[in-house]
């Protein structure tokens, strides 16, 4: 199996309407006879490539405390991965036998079960997990003056949190018991392994759904819309197959090498002066303070080599769309700031650092998702159709994935209410929880905005909509332990399985078989990362570890849930009427760019233009567009497709430099040395 890079012209009625597309790389694929991933060699090197994440990240987050590796949508480790078994792999088995040669089908398995990985490895949940079930007994118990005791505690499910204070204590404090901690030693069966157990049903029931979901949308956006998926452009060049069956010819590209270079020095040079002080330090990024808004309100400038080549791959009125309402977002920000009007509700820290913002993108971010579904409701209400056998069609693969999601959705809410939450909770918080996550992996895959969070996450907006009072304590002590999977989370399994789902239309893999092997990735990887972080927490102690992770994070839904206790708020009007106005704009703008051609602005742009990732990369996205669009203006498509490896090189020279240095600390023990993060 190859492929070539070709230009085309299409038409699509897409999220918006029926719209002639400007012209756009795009990778199809040519027979060639190997295409066959589902080998025991491929599946084993997945499997330990799941699991090798999955340390690795937990390693470097919590003892290194180096770069990020898997932390956003862009899964640097994953990238890491396969290019390790693209190349240097591929040519020692080649030189062995040209048997052993990894084809191209095999090697996108391999990265397919890594970016269900690094989903999942840390922020996704390792890191997450225990540190939030953990937090409520120990710091009521250290920290008495909180006022946990009367408030939290009682509010949550005994079942889902550890009651073992020595063992609690011991996880963040170090183990007490022997000089020389032995992973045995670990009260596992007596404290942590109940605990797991009651989790897993939900936790592995949530990435099932979402991989069905994933399912569900894959016709729509990879087939009928032709999204562009930027994220997919790097590792469909590194698998693909040329002449030589051991090595790709993107890797022969000499703009490949010069893009890899140009991220590769620089941030070596960074890493060079954390150790050396007399190396000159390279500034990426610089925040200053805006006079116009007395200072109150800021503007970052931050260049970030990944985010420019993905940046690169987007239709330009996305682009455009990202950074200009970004500003907008800003002035009116600052504004606002200046006269004294403010929103006071507390909604916690995650999402746009701004209450109003919170509000309108949440409005946004629902008409996006809506017309989503309104836009392909022609093809899901076949695929509902032939689930029940309506029309005496065999269901195909969509149809059981949506019945996968009814039943999935059915096991969550029976979890869900078994944990304290009331039915219509249950409801609105599944609702909000599943716009967030469809609606951003949808902007992904357009925009290749690979470092984003929604503009809000589903816990306190649920309270907000319906009030304390009917939320409950119960409730809000089950909606706290949901920020262990859908609170501080920057990647998801839905996005992982979207973008393995078009990698694997392109290379005409076998999807069902590899549902199962994403599964199998997931399970490997909860088990794995869950184990090392219980093994470093009891090691080292977990206060020594990532002070976010670890500290900071886990506080803050038990803060929350604590204030909301104490002070009984009802249901936060201002908001309805926030969220409506955010829904009503979403919606003008997907109505003028169905019915004007010349019309610059996405909605897109606007959904997300007031999360606090945009404020430090819409300089990048400014960037990316204005490059591409000089060369398509001065040197036509051709000139841009001919840079495209220039681009891709800035991705992968980044994300490899980081693992180097990981490594070079890891030998060396240096601690602190970020040479990126976004």
């Amino acid at each position: 199996m190859g492929s070539v890079v070709s230009v085309c012209d299409f038409e699509v009625r897409g999220l918006f309407g029926k719209r002639q597309v400007k012209p756009e790389v795009k990778i199809e694929t040519v027979e060639e006879g190997e295409k066959n991933p589902f080998t025991l060699k491929a599946i084993f090197l997945g499997l330990m490539s799941a699991v090798g994440i999955a340390i690795c990240d937990q390693y470097a987050t919590h003892v290194i405390r180096g770069s990020y590796m898997a932390l956003d949508f862009t899964t640097p480790a994953a990238i890491v991965v396969l290019f390790f078994f693209a190349l240097p792999v591929n040519m020692l088995l080649r030189l062995i036998s040209p048997r052993l040669v990894l084809n191209q089908s095999e090697l996108a398995l391999i990265y397919i079960m890594s970016i269900i990985a690094c989903a999942i490895s840390s922020m996704g949940l390792g890191a997450q997990l225990i540190p939030v079930i953990a937090t409520p007994l120990y710091r009521a118990k250290v920290n008495p003056e909180l006022g946990w005791d009367a408030t939290v505690i009682p509010s949550l499910p005994k079942w889902l949190i550890p009651n073992d204070f020595q063992a609690v204590r011991d996880f963040f404090e170090g183990y007490s018991g022997v000089a020389r901690l032995r992973f045995y030693e670990i009260p596992y069966a007596d404290v942590w392994f109940p605990v797991l157990l009651a989790w897993f049903p939900f936790l592995i029931t949530l990435y099932f759904t979402m991989i069905c979901i994933s399912i569900l949308l894959r016709r729509q956006w990879v087939e009928h819309e032709r999204l562009v998926y930027p994220l997919v452009h790097l590792p469909l060049e590194m698998c693909r197959r040329g002449s030589l069956d051991f090595i790709a010819p993107f890797f022969r590209e000499r703009l490949l090498w010069l893009g890899f270079f140009i991220p590769f020095s620089v941030s070596s040079l960074i890493g060079l002066n954390f150790y050396f002080p007399q190396v000159p330090k390279i500034i990426l990024a610089r925040s200053f303070p805006l006079e116009w808004f007395r200072q109150l309100v800021g503007i970052t400038f931050r260049l970030s080599f990944p985010m420019l080549g993905f940046f690169y791959l987007v239709n330009l009125d996305v682009a455009f769309s990202l950074w200009f309402f970004n500003l907008v977002g800003l002035l009116v920000r600052g504004l606002l700031t200046v006269y004294g009007i403010e929103m006071r509700e507390d909604q916690g820290t995650y999402g746009a650092p701004y209450v109003p913002y919170k509000h309108l993108g949440t409005g946004a971010l629902f008409v996006l998702t809506l017309l989503a579904f309104w836009n392909a409701r022609g093809y899901l209400i076949d695929v509902i159709r032939r689930s029940f056998n309506l029309r005496g069609i065999k269901g195909a693969e969509e149809s059981y994935a949506f019945l996968g999601t009814i039943l999935g959705l059915l096991i969550m809410s029976v979890w869900l209410f078994l944990s304290g939450m009331p039915a219509l909770v249950i409801f609105v918080f599944l609702v909000y929880v599943f716009v967030f996550f469809i609606g951003l992996v949808r902007i992904v895959a357009e925009s290749g905005l690979g470092e984003a969070v929604a503009p809000a996450i589903a816990p306190p907006m649920t309270v907000s909509t319906l009030g304390t009072s009917q939320v409950g304590a119960k409730g809000l002590g089950s909606l706290a332990l949901t920020y262990v999977w859908c609170a501080d989370i920057r990647t998801n399994v839905m996005a992982s399985s979207t973008h393995a789902l078009k990698i694997a239309t392109q290379l005409h893999i076998n999807r069902m078989p590899l549902v199962i092997c994403m599964l199998a990735s997931v399970i490997a990887t909860m088990v794995m990362s869950n184990f090392v972080m219980l093994y470093l927490g009891y090691k080292y102690g977990g206060v020594n570890l990532n002070q976010w992770y670890l500290v900071q994070g886990p506080r803050v839904p038990y803060d929350y849930i604590h204030g909301k206790l104490t002070t009984m708020p009802g249901v936060f009007l201002p908001g309805y009427w926030v969220r409506l106005a955010g829904a009503v704009i979403t919606l003008l703008l997907a109505i003028a760019r169905r019915q004007w051609m010349w019309w610059p602005f996405h909605p897109i742009g606007f959904c997300v233009s007031t999360i606090w990732l945009m404020d430090q990369i819409w300089f990048t996205c400014f960037l990316a567009w204005m490059i591409k669009g000089l060369l398509l203006r001065y040197g036509g498509m051709a000139v841009y497709v001919r840079m495209r490896p220039l681009f891709l090189g800035l991705v992968l020279g980044q994300f490899v430099c980081n693992a180097v240095w990981l490594i070079i600390d890891a030998i060396t023990g240096k601690q602190g040395n970020v040479i990126f993060w976004i």
